[in-house]
């Protein structure tokens, strides 16, 4: 699919989350921080509205990265994070905004996605936008699983 020029600069700053895929050595890293921060302020609203803003973003994200891939020729560029954004939503969904939830949430996502093992790795082969996306997405609920199950036990 092409994408015509003007359209690119819209589609590098969303799908970079606002820059932060272009951080050095750690995009991954960065773009995770800004979803952290987006659920935040997203965890607020009641837990439909939630999800119905998450359902839409994911959606969103896939869109971006499928025309990221598209124009720059590549099957998921290092810059694209907002799949990273979609993940730590999904990782941290339904918990309360506290530290100890933020920072759990955060590692074991980043576990996940780094890992990349059985459904994650499975999501991670499909065409375009959705393999950029739904693998991210997949670790973020492995990760919210975990984290569910620490926080029972503890």
């Amino acid at each position: 699919m092409i994408v015509p020029a003007s359209m690119y600069h819209l589609i590098r700053i969303f799908g970079s989350g606002l820059g932060l895929g272009f951080v050095p050595k750690l995009p991954g890293t960065a773009g995770t921080l800004l979803g952290v921060v987006l659920f935040y302020f997203l965890s607020f609203l009641p837990p439909w509205q939630f999800f119905v803003t998450l359902f839409g973003f994911s959606l969103f994200a896939i869109w971006i990265s499928d025309r990221a891939a598209a124009y720059s020729q590549n099957t998921d560029p290092q810059w694209v994070v907002i799949d990273e954004i979609v993940g730590v939503l999904f990782a941290l969904a339904l918990f309360a905004p506290t530290w100890p939830h933020l920072l759990g949430g955060f590692l074991l996502f980043r576990f996940f996605d780094m890992v990349k093992m059985g459904p994650v790795r499975w999501a991670e082969k499909l065409p375009g936008g959705w393999g950029i996306v739904i693998d991210d997405l997949v670790a973020g609920i492995l990760a919210n699983l975990v984290l569910r199950g620490i926080v029972w036990f503890l």
